[in-house]
C-alpha cells in the first residue's frame, strides 16, 4: 500500500485535533505518522528525521506555523519539503504569505479527514505532477480548502 510508505508529521498545539487527525490518517493507510507539539518540537524532530510532508498547525505557543514554515524554507536540507498549513484563519493576507513561502496545501480549519488525505495525496505524487496546479481551488500553487 503506497500510504503505508508515507512519513506524516501534524504540528499542532492542540493534542485532540492531532488525535483526530493520526486515527482518520491511519484509518486511510497512513501508517507511519509522527506528531509534535510547537514549532520548535517540530523543528527538533526535522533535524533529526525526514517527513514525506509537514501538516503544520498555523497558531501555537513557542513558535507559531508561519516561524516554522520560515525555518523550514532557509534550511537547504528541506527547502522542497512539502508542508499543508492549516488554520482557523482564512484572510487573504495570511493564506498569501503562507504560500509566498511555498505551501502546497492550506486547509481551513475545521476541515475532514478526507480533505486533509486528498492534500497529502497530492504532495506525494512524484514532482512533475506536484509542479502542476492541484484539482480543487488553488491560491498560486496552494490547494485551498
Amino acid at each position: 500500500m503506497r500510504n503505508a510508505k508515507a512519513k506524516i508529521l501534524i504540528v499542532d498545539d492542540q493534542a485532540p485535533f492531532r488525535q483526530v487527525q493520526r486515527t482518520g490518517l491511519r484509518a486511510l493507510g497512513y501508517l507511519d505518522i509522527r506528531e509534535a507539539e510547537d514549532g520548535l518540537e517540530a523543528l527538533e524532530m526535522l533535524s533529526r528525521t525526514r517527513p514525506s510532508v509537514v501538516v503544520l498547525d498555523s497558531l501555537m505557543p513557542r513558535l507559531d506555523g508561519l516561524g516554522v514554515l520560515r525555518a523550514i524554507r532557509a534550511d537547504p536540507e528541506l527547502v522542497k519539503l512539502p508542508v499543508i498549513m492549516m488554520s482557523a484563519m482564512s484572510d487573504a493576507r495570511y493564506v498569501g504569505a503562507c504560500t509566498s513561502l511555498g505551501i502546497v496545501g492550506f486547509l481551513i480549519k475545521p476541515f475532514t479527514i478526507e480533505a486533509l488525505a486528498s492534500r497529502i495525496a497530492w504532495c506525494l505524487q512524484d514532482n512533475r505532477s506536484r509542479n502542476k496546479p492541484s484539482p480543487g481551488d488553488v491560491v498560486g500553487r496552494a490547494k485551498v480548502a
